[in-house]
This record gives C-alpha cells, sequence and structure tokens, in this order.
C-alpha cells in the first residue's frame, strides 16, 4: 500500500485544483486505477517517482500529468501482457517446431472431456542420426518431419511430445488405421534432405480411443508397438482394457519389497540338490534366490520381474555369490549360479567370481554358472568373449532351460558348454507324452555326441524320474529328490 500512497496524494490534489475538468479528471482516475492494479509493484513505483519530481508537470498542468500518468501505465500494461502472452505460448508450445507440446496435449484432453482419438507417432531410430551425424542435423530433420506431418493433418491437430515422438488427436473416434496407412505411405514416398544426405523416416505407432486416459492408454500401445520392432503398430479401442490398476500397484509394491532385500540383507540362498541317475546320490547343488519377509520366503515367481525391470538384476547376482560362496566354503559340493543377460552387459562377473573364489577359498571348477538359452543364442561378441573367459578361470557353464528358446546347437559348442538342463515343458509330462520324449532323446542324443551332461528339471514324481533315467539323462533335479531349502 505504500507504494501508491503518492498516486492517492496526486490524485487528490488534482481533483482539488481542476474544476472545469473533473469529468475528464474522474475518468482518468478511474482509469488510473485500474491500470495500476495489473501493474507489478516495482515498475509502478518507478513511474510513481518520476512524476512525483517533475515539478512542472505537479504544479502547472495537472492535467497533462494525468495523461502522461495514464499513457506510462498502459504502456506497462501492454508490455506486461505481451510477457504473458510470450510465456504462455512458450509454455504450450514446442520451441522447435511451433507445434503444440505435451502440457497442451494434456491439458486438452483433461479439461475438454468428450471423445477423442489419439496416435502417437514415434520415430524409428533416431538415435542413431544424432549419433551419426550430430543433434544439429537431428533438429533439422525433425523440424520438416513437422512440416510433413503439418501437410497430411490440421495444425492444431499436432503435438511433439518429446525429442522424436510426436501426437495426433482427433475429435470423436476415426479410422486411425486408415490414417497410419497414409502416414506410412507418405513418409516411404518422401525423403528427407539435410546437407546432401538422404532420409527415409518411418515411424512406430500407438493409438487409443475414448474418453479417459487417452495418455497414458496410447503411451502404452506405443510400448507394445515398439517391443514387436520398427514401423508397428498397437490401438487400443475405447472399451479395451490395458495394463490393470491392481497390476501397476503390484508392480510398485514389489519394486519397495525388492529394494528393502537389497538394502537390508534380506536375500537369501536356497540349495536344491541335483541327483546323479547313475550314482544314485546328490552330487551337486543349484543356488535358488529367496527373500525373507515375516510370514516366510518369497520365490523369484514373485519378484523377479520386478528386479529386471528395476535394473536391479546384477546386485541380486552379487548377493548371492557373496552368501552361496560363504555357504559352500564349509563343505566340498559343487554348485551352480544363475547369471543374466544384465549381469553380462556390466561386464564384472569375471572380476567379481575371482575376488569372491579367492575370498572364500572356494576352487572355480567347484562353481557353475547358469545361463538362459536365449543369453547363448544371442549375436552378441561382447557376452560369448566374457563366456568363454569365465571358461578359461576353471568355472563350468550350463544352459538353462534349453528347448525353450532357439535351440542353437552350433552355440553349444562354441561355448564349450558343461551341462544341458532340459526345459521343464518337456520333463513334466515326459512319462506319458510321446512328443516330449522324442525332443528330449533328439537333444540328448545331440549332447551325447559332444559330450555334454544333460540334466532333467522338475523331476517331481515317481514315473517321470524312471522315465528320464530310462532315456540315459545324466542327471535329475527336481521335488523328488530335493526340495529347496536353506540347509544342505
Amino acid at each position: 500500500m505504500e507504494d501508491y500512497k503518492s498516486l492517492s496524494i496526486f490524485q487528490n490534489e488534482t481533483l482539488d485544483c481542476l474544476q472545469k475538468n473533473i469529468k475528464i479528471l474522474s475518468k482518468l482516475d478511474e482509469i488510473c486505477f485500474v491500470l495500476k492494479k495489473n501493474i507489478s509493484t516495482s515498475e509502478f513505483k518507478i513511474i510513481d517517482n518520476e512524476l512525483k519530481y517533475d515539478k512542472k508537470i505537479l504544479k502547472n498542468d495537472t492535467y497533462a500529468a494525468m495523461v502522461t500518468y495514464a499513457e506510462k501505465l498502459i504502456k506497462l500494461l501492454q508490455k506486461d501482457q505481451e510477457k504473458e502472452k510470450n510465456l504462455f505460448h512458450l509454455a504450450y508450445h514446442d520451441t522447435l517446431t511451433d507445434l503444440k507440446n505435451k502440457n497442451s496435449l494434456q491439458k486438452t484432453l483433461k479439461t475438454d472431456i468428450r471423445k477423442y482419438t489419439l496416435l502417437l507417432l514415434n520415430v524409428d531410430n533416431f538415435s542413431y542420426v544424432n549419433t551419426a551425424y550430430g543433434c544439429d542435423s537431428g533438429d533439422i530433420i525433425l523440424k520438416k518431419i513437422a512440416d510433413m506431418l503439418r501437410d497430411i493433418c490440421q495444425h492444431d491437430l499436432l503435438y511433439r511430445i518429446n525429442a522424436d515422438e510426436f501426437g495426433i488427436v482427433y475429435r470423436g473416434e476415426i479410422d486411425v488405421i486408415a490414417l497410419i496407412k497414409k502416414l506410412q505411405k507418405y513418409f516411404f514416398k518422401k525423403a528427407i534432405v539435410v546437407d546432401n544426405l538422404t532420409f527415409h523416416v518411418t515411424f512406430t505407432y500407438g493409438a487409443t480411443t475414448g474418453k479417459y486416459t487417452l495418455f497414458k492408454k496410447a503411451t502404452v500401445a506405443l510400448k507394445e508397438a515398439k517391443e514387436k520392432g520398427n514401423n508397428r503398430h498397437k490401438v487400443y479401442y475405447e472399451n479395451e482394457k490395458i495394463i490393470e490398476e491392481c497390476q501397476l500397484t503390484q508392480f510398485v509394491n514389489w519394486n519397495h519389497i525388492v529394494f528393502d532385500a537389497l538394502q537390508n540383507s534380506k536375500v537369501v540362498p536356497f540349495f536344491q540338490g541335483i541327483y546323479d541317475n547313475k550314482l544314485k546320490k546328490i552330487t551337486h547343488y543349484e543356488t535358488l534366490a529367496r527373500i525373507k519377509h515375516k510370514n516366510g520366503y518369497y520365490t523369484p515367481y514373485h519378484f523377479l520381474e520386478t528386479t529386471k525391470l528395476s535394473g536391479m538384476l546384477p546386485m541380486l547376482t552379487k548377493i548371492m555369490i557373496k552368501k552361496s560362496f560363504e555357504v559352500m566354503s564349509n563343505n566340498k559340493f559343487d554348485f551352480s549360479i544363475n547369471i543374466t543377460e544384465q549381469d553380462l552387459e556390466q561386464g564384472y562377473l569375471v572380476q567379481f567370481l575371482n575376488k569372491s573364489s579367492k575370498k572364500y577359498d572356494i576352487e572355480p571348477n567347484r562353481i557353475c554358472l547358469e545361463i538362459l538359452e536365449g543369453i547363448s543364442s544371442q549375436d552378441s561378441k561382447n557376452h560369448i568373449k566374457q563366456l568363454r573367459r569365465i571358461k578359461k578361470y576353471g568355472y563350468k557353464i550350463a544352459i538353462d532351460d534349453f528347448g525353450t528358446e532357439y535351440s542353437n546347437f552350433e552355440r553349444l559348442i562354441d561355448l564349450d558348454i558343461d551341462y544341458l538342463k532340459l526345459d521343464a515343458k518337456y520333463i513334466k509330462n515326459i512319462d506319458k507324452n510321446k512328443k516330449s520324449q522324442d525332443i528330449v532323446n533328439s537333444i540328448v542324443f545331440f549332447a551325447k555326441k559332444n559330450n555334454i551332461p544333460c540334466i532333467a528339471e522338475f523331476v517331481h514324481n515317481k514315473e517321470v524320474a524312471k522315465q528320464v533315467a530310462s532315456m540315459d539323462i545324466e542327471y535329475s533335479q527336481g521335488y523328488f529328490f530335493s526340495k529347496p531349502n536353506r540347509i544342505l
């Protein structure tokens, strides 16, 4: 209020000094009062001080003073309005393409609740462009993509969601598959030229229709389309369900349980015996992860997928190596530990295994690393190089769940595998399923030709155990011989 004091004094003096212009002054007084409420205190104070010390205006021409004052207030108000307009534009528009942005899209979908069709377009392999040709070229391509989208869609329907993702919104339900085909055909025929380089653009599409949670549903659809590969699409229609809320809640809950277990030593190794069908006894063990809780233990069935999505599998593996080595340092049994693709991607295994073997005085030839068939079959030179290096130090390697994915027999020789673990789906009913018997016989025949012992998983009853032994499979693993237990 102090900032407006001089203005109030000035207004009172004006009304006292000028009788004949009272109507005009009254109007100007009203204008000044309205304008000053819309201008920041600091800017108003500057003008107020300017007029306060202009003695000539104050003493000799009160009318002119009021006009000057009003003019300055109006200019300031216009300046503020322009600033506000620019800020609003920046808040709801993309600076690179001048399309509306994600904030604008979400505001529209939130405030205007009627049926819409939302299509998200993600530029395939755009990161390669930025890496190979630089971000400047990438920005030019994005601007040209925006211009090309304007050619086939109304400007006010287009959005840039993030770096390489765009959105198109239509009121009501449209034939979104027809739109996707139109876009595919258009971009197939038109190339983008930047600095004499020619780029052909494809998109992966995620779409949905309806009134509620459109952005969430379209994002999930886009994610599912990406999992299929590039230039694919997925559409969720209005009454079609996506991931249930309870599943999302479960993920959050399990994520908390996993982090708590990793941080507070609640990961516990269990051991399941592997039975030698010739010696008729358990000769080695597989180490299995469990998470301790107040009512018992959670199995990997509950937490493994969440651990994978959270990127915590390497930490889980390290804890299992440490704790299983600690237990096995007190006996002479051989034992196996599961490793994952994330472990190989981080490249820590050789050093960590050697350090742990030395610390707990365990010979590497007692340890077998179980890898999934999919890992061993991937065309990853780095993975193969690591596994071969692991073998050189004396560690053994087994392929787990063999037969469930690629069945790449050539890879078995490349990696010098020590054991093949036959997938449970072929073993659980092998006593009465002729097809399973034929598949297992083929795998066993190949393994024997290459001196690779086989382990049959899920041997859960006497009949299955008998059938496995009759097929000359070297080892059996399952509840019939040994249940997972903390104690050997």
